[in-house]
């Protein structure tokens, strides 16, 4: 079940161990390594399988799929296996400075020199232990090469490594800021932006989110240079490193180490220095389920451009608002006067409503000592329908309001009843579903006021029943 737990969730083994304590349990460890050995030499023969399920043409013999990358972002490399496609190619060589998608980063872009020219690669995935490359051959491809030059487009892999070291910062502040409770539950790191999903109960406040977007941002001021190193697994949890959801860990792990701030088990591509991430800006903190929030954010020039157009932005509100300094108080101004003006108006609207009434009630009817008004009527929206029937009840001594507009392609209907029908049992969501039926429609609302949809094509059909519904 641990092994389970690790192998399929991502679930390090080290919690399952604490929680299996809190409840008098212990895990079986030696049985869990057996089964990651096993596991290893399942992914070992599914390597060979992954190859003869692609399709994959064998071009050369011996080893394949070893990563160069974090030493190096060119390599001379022969072709192993290969599968050439009208739109692209698929491709494994013998070495490779390509960091295949894993862990939540993204996969390398860049580009094959070969002999007859080069091509681009587009994406570069991990099945297995083998390492594919997704490129676009152009017309002059020889489907015969077996040897070219690997180059890492280093412009995305700088900015990937960048969003990279700023993920592992960003999980330190939230776990120094917010508590130790945070733990990652998933992300993503390219070289547009990062997203990093994790434990919290509750939405994170403005005020700390600067708090925590202030923190980073100092340690990258700082620019400590990071200690990158391997070792067994048991020896880094000692180092107190955090290993990761979602990342599966072989007996020799990599540490990530920046400084004291931050500590952790990643395959991935960083920085020699917090500094070369250069500047820090959260884009957005949401929540994904529950008790899991997302922050989405980006580093380096991203990080600049986004607060650029910020920048951009405000000058355009200062202009328009004719605002040097203060904009807070001459915005919160504006959007007092814009209240005020839609009070005004709605007001107006309903004076002006209550002014045509009396005309409308000319063609009430008298039904066992109360008024009824079943009309159709022009409006603009259900907003100035629903104000148009208030004013109609206000108007009613005693009666029922049935008010009917085509708005939107389709009819709407307000039904209003006054408090003395109301306490006789007349209730206006009954009343008004009772009608949409008629119009192929639906709707309800309070005993006093209640609205409805349907069919516009039966709007007066529906009005002339109402006699008939209220009897």
């Amino acid at each position: 079940e641990a092994f389970k737990l690790y192998d399929t969730f991502g679930f390090p083994l080290d919690l399952t161990e604490v929680m299996a304590r809190e409840r008098g349990l212990a895990v079986d460890t030696k049985t869990y390594n057996e089964k990651m050995e096993e596991q290893r030499s399942r992914s070992r023969e599914n390597a060979k399988f992954i190859a003869t399920e692609l399709k994959l043409e064998t071009i050369s013999e011996g080893e394949n799929s070893c990563f160069v990358g974090y030493q190096t972002l060119e390599a001379e490399a022969k072709i192993r296996l290969a599968k050439v496609e009208s739109e692209k190619i698929i491709f494994v060589t013998d070495v490779t400075p390509f960091y295949a998608e894993s862990g939540g980063q993204t996969g390398d872009k860049g580009k094959f020199i070969t002999e007859n020219g080069e091509f681009e690669i587009f994406d570069t995935q991990k099945q297995g232990d083998l390492i594919l490359h997704f490129g676009k051959p152009d017309k002059n491809f020889d489907t015969k090469t077996t040897s070219g030059k690997l180059v890492v487009d280093a412009q995305k892999r700088k900015e990937t490594a960048q969003n990279h070291t700023a993920t592992h910062l960003l999980h330190a502040a939230l776990r120094k800021i917010l508590g130790t409770h945070v733990q990652q539950k998933g992300s993503l790191v390219c070289s547009d932006y990062l997203r990093f999903d994790f434990t919290h109960f509750e939405k994170i406040q403005t005020e700390t989110l600067k708090e925590i977007e202030k923190l980073v941002n100092f340690e990258i001021q700082k620019a400590t240079n990071l200690q990158v190193s391997e070792m067994p697994f048991d020896e880094a949890k000692k180092t107190g490193a955090m290993a990761l959801f979602g990342e599966k860990y072989g007996e020799v792990v990599r540490v990530v180490k920046a400084g004291d701030f931050s500590t952790e088990l990643c395959g991935g591509t960083h920085l020699l220095s917090t500094g070369e991430i250069g500047f820090f800006r959260l884009l957005n903190e949401s929540s994904i389920a529950s008790g899991v929030r997302r922050i989405e954010a980006v580093s380096g020039m991203k990080a600049v451009e986004f607060s650029q157009k910020e920048s951009a932005v405000l000058d355009f509100v200062k202009k328009t608002l004719s605002a040097n300094e203060d904009v807070e108080t001459k915005f919160l101004q504006v959007f007092e006067d814009k209240k005020a003006v839609e009070k005004e108006l709605a007001n107006a609207k309903k004076e002006l409503a209550k002014s045509g009434i009396e005309t409308l009630l000319r063609d009430a009817f008298e039904l066992k000592g109360f008024r009824v008004l079943a009309k159709e009527v022009s409006s603009n929206s259900v907003d100035e329908l629903r104000t148009l029937a208030e004013a109609l009840r206000e108007k009613l001594t005693s009666g029922i309001g049935v008010l009917g507009a085509k708005l939107g392609g389709k009819a709407s209907f307000v039904v209003v009843v006054t408090d003395d029908l109301v306490g006789k049992g007349f209730k206006a969501g009954e009343i008004v579903r009772e009608i949409a039926k008629i119009a192929d429609g639906n709707g309800g609302g309070k005993p006093n006021l209640a609205m409805a949809g349907g069919n516009e094509n039966k709007l007066s059909e529906a009005l002339e029943s109402v006699r008939k519904i209220l009897e």
